[in-house]
């Protein structure tokens, strides 16, 4: 199957209206920000309709105008306001307004293949524990990106 890379700003609002119409969704992970979760280019993230979401989820997001973010909800005011971060940021955040929520990652297939169920126990308790390891993200990554280095020869 040939794959074509489509830019996000034409991309993603086909997306927004597909998921709105109850659609879900695939699209190909782009980016290392949500490492060690997603993976660039290897696995596919599958949007569904964002009609309740709690902090932890993934959200897809309109954070300004035509830039789109895939990010973890971290906080959620009063006001409608949302922050998110990457999971592999090491610091930085984004803020949408709730109206700017387009889709809700349902289950990341691995390498395209094997799904992984966000909202599992175990998937839960990973994130959980992987925000909790925030200080030490930079040392663990850099140990990640050695490793498959080294086991890519």
């Amino acid at each position: 199957m040939e794959s074509k890379a489509i830019a996000n700003n034409i991309l993603l609002p086909e997306v927004a209206r597909l998921v709105a119409e109850g659609h879900s969704v695939s699209i190909m992970a782009k980016g290392n920000s949500m490492l060690p979760f997603i993976r660039d280019r290897k696995d596919t993230i599958v949007l569904t309709k964002a009609e309740d979401y709690k902090v932890g989820d993934l959200l897809l997001c309109e954070v300004a105008p035509e830039r789109y973010v895939l990010h973890r909800l971290i906080s959620m005011d009063g006001n409608g306001r949302l922050t998110l971060m990457g999971d592999g940021n090491l610091k930085g955040t984004e803020t949408a307004a709730k109206d700017k929520v387009m889709a809700k990652a349902s289950f990341i297939l691995r390498n395209g293949k094997r799904p992984v169920d966000l909202e599992s126990k175990g998937f839960r308790i990973l994130s959980r524990i992987w925000k909790l390891l925030k200080p030490f993200r930079r040392i663990i990554l850099g140990l990640r990106r050695r490793i498959l280095r080294l086991a890519q020869g």
